[in-house]
């Protein structure tokens, strides 16, 4: 991450026009939830009807609609996760956002709604839109090794389901057993 402000000051000197990126999830302590268009207003508010409104917290004006940026509990992680609702994203590990005063590609201008709210603790009916994880300290990598086709060792494959078989048992060896 950058340490300094020199660092971000010298990119505008050489990049006056570039935007402003945060990351979102256990980095941060922050997740969004994105809701775009009016698709999204209309999901966003047929959940206010089901749960009630929701508490206030910072928000953004976007290109498309709002950031309302949520506070991540200490320990949990908020996954990304596109179309929750229609128009409605999470936007939380491993995901980045725009910030004010960046440009959307649409050419209007993100700007905060009120700055001086805090960030609010989302009320769990909205977590559970996208049931948090715990935060893992352990890092792997999960990849597979599928048998290549009869055509690349053989000849045509003539048992496309035997096929699909022997690669469905490659990958589950390969996928390590946590649980």
């Amino acid at each position: 991450g950058v340490q300094t402000c020199a660092l971000p000051i010298s990119w505008w000197t050489q990049w006056p026009d570039a935007n402003i990126g945060a990351a979102m999830g256990a980095r941060s302590k922050v997740w969004v939830l994105d809701v775009d268009g009016p698709e999204g207003r209309a999901s966003f508010e047929q959940l206010e009807v089901e749960h009630g409104e929701l508490p206030e917290t910072r928000m953004v004006i976007t290109g498309k609609g709002h950031h309302i940026y949520w506070q991540l509990p200490e320990g949990l992680e908020q996954g990304r996760r596109i179309g929750v609702r229609p128009g409605l994203d999470i936007i939380g590990g491993n995901g980045y956002l725009l910030l004010p005063p960046s440009i959307h590609p649409s050419g209007r201008e993100y700007v905060w709604c009120d700055a001086g709210v805090p960030i609010a603790a989302a009320p769990d009916w909205l977590f559970e839109l996208e049931k948090p994880k715990p935060v893992s300290t352990r890092t792997s990598t999960v990849f597979a090794v599928a048998p290549r086709p009869r055509s690349a060792q053989t000849g045509p494959v003539q048992d496309p389901a035997s096929y699909l078989r022997g690669v469905a048992r490659a990958a589950s060896r390969a996928v390590p057993r946590y649980f």
